[in-house]
């Protein structure tokens, strides 16, 4: 069960940053160049909207990535520490596995 969880989470935040990422920080993008060509341009004023478009597609682009990322990190913390415990030959021992019971290390 633990290593399906770490598969699970791989899988579905591995999409979320091939696909969904990518078409979230696209859309954020496109309605700020809106909203920015839409106010008065003033001498001295902010970037054009294309690029203030990009910027803030790449900015979350790269921290929604970034989340993703953590989320499988921290997701995997307790999938990993079941593993661990559960493949100990005691705790085999104690769950009824034949091949555990006979093992040297238990002695």
């Amino acid at each position: 069960v633990a290593g399906l969880k770490i598969a699970r989470l791989v899988l579905v935040y591995g999409f979320a940053i091939a696909v969904v990422v990518p078409l979230f920080a696209a859309m954020m993008g496109e309605m700020m160049e809106k909203t920015m060509s839409s106010m008065p341009q003033r001498a001295g004023g902010p970037p054009p909207a294309a690029q203030f478009g990009q910027g803030i597609a790449m900015f979350y682009g790269f921290a929604l990535s970034a989340g993703a990322v953590l989320m499988v990190l921290v997701g995997m913390i307790y999938p990993l520490i079941m593993l661990w415990v559960l493949t100990r030959p005691k705790v085999k021992a104690a769950c009824g596995d034949p091949t555990a019971a006979r093992s040297p290390e238990l002695s």
